[in-house]
């Protein structure tokens, strides 16, 4: 009865980790792991079948572990690797993993704050190993991401994810006001800003440049840029164009024109601040090569990898500040 229960577990998890780690890597490494990983959940099967005992059903069970531990430098290694000395906690208490740093580690001890999308976020890459996470640590400063999953900056009224919004308006409409630009931007005295917001608002207004009203994209920037620049005049804000015009992609499309506006949108913001553009767009050079290839997860999030590519581009640029 052990051996039936042994090779259901066994197989459930095996499933779950191939598609897991698949979704992260691009060929053909996610096709080896996923081959790998089978050919090891596979073993346990054989031997329960020809009755080799469990001594060997053991060994293979050590092997497996292995398999998952070296397949995913996220998940249940990341528990193990959290409770080490190693990480260490910031002023805010967040943990923060003390990776090496790069010899023009430029911003060391310093503080810099992401706002995003669930692309700044991480989503799709190994836990807190997001492009913006990654290049950070490489400079050896403390990051405060502060990007939302599925939100924009545009304030329509509708919107649960807006950090063009106050937290007096969410609490109105009945969302969190932790979701506000005063809940996520402001208080937290930082040497940086990293905008990288745009993207999720590509079906959304564009307005003016001088626009104030916060359902155009111009106009939710005005707002919290004058918000943030009250607080503190002296901060540097960075703005970061979408990782490429193709998403949402599908074999053969052109480039989203949403998307292209958007893009355009956030060097005018830049340049209205005076303040820099990390040009995503051009500098990641995501074409439809790379989609094919799997790059973007569900056509719209980068995998792993993609984002290993987009963090050296965003290390770059810091490093030439």
């Amino acid at each position: 009865m052990w051996k039936i229960w042994f090779v259901s577990i066994n197989f459930a998890v095996a499933i779950w980790v191939v598609f897991d780690i698949r979704k992260r890597l691009l060929p053909p490494g996610k096709w080896l792991a996923g081959a790998f990983l089978f050919t090891v959940a596979a073993l346990p099967v054989y031997l329960a079948r020809t009755g080799r005992g469990r001594p060997i059903c053991a060994a293979s069970v050590i092997l497996y572990v292995v398999a998952v531990l070296a397949g995913m430098p996220y998940g249940v290694f990341e528990n193990i690797v959290k409770t080490s000395p190693f990480w260490k906690h910031d002023v805010h208490g967040e943990k923060q993993f003390m990776a090496r740093k790069l010899p023009d580690a430029v911003w060391e001890n310093k503080r810099i704050l992401a706002v995003g999308t669930s692309i700044t976020a991480g989503a799709a890459a190994p836990y807190r190993d997001g492009f913006v996470d990654r290049a950070v640590r490489w400079h050896g400063a403390t990051l405060v991401n502060a990007a939302v999953g599925s939100s924009g900056i545009v304030w329509d009224g509708k919107r649960a994810r807006s950090l063009g919004a106050t937290r007096a308006e969410l609490t109105e409409k009945g969302f969190d006001p932790d979701q506000s630009f005063e809940s996520r931007l402001l208080g937290k005295r930082v040497d940086l800003v990293l905008f990288d917001h745009g993207y999720n608002d590509r079906d959304h207004p564009l307005g003016s440049i001088d626009d104030q009203t916060p359902s155009t994209l111009y106009g939710a920037y005005n707002r919290v840029i004058k918000a943030l620049l009250a607080e503190q005049p002296d901060v540097q804000m960075v703005f970061i164009t979408p990782p490429t015009l193709l998403t949402p992609y599908s074999a053969g499309r052109d480039e989203h024109t949403g998307t292209a506006a958007v893009r355009e949108a956030v060097f005018a913001i830049a340049k209205k601040y005076d303040s820099r553009v990390l040009d995503m767009t051009h500098l990641a050079g995501f074409d439809r090569a790379d989609m094919d290839a799997g790059a973007f997860l569900d056509s719209v999030h980068p995998v792993g990898a993609s984002h290993h590519r987009m963090a050296h581009v965003l290390q770059r640029f810091l490093a030439d500040f």
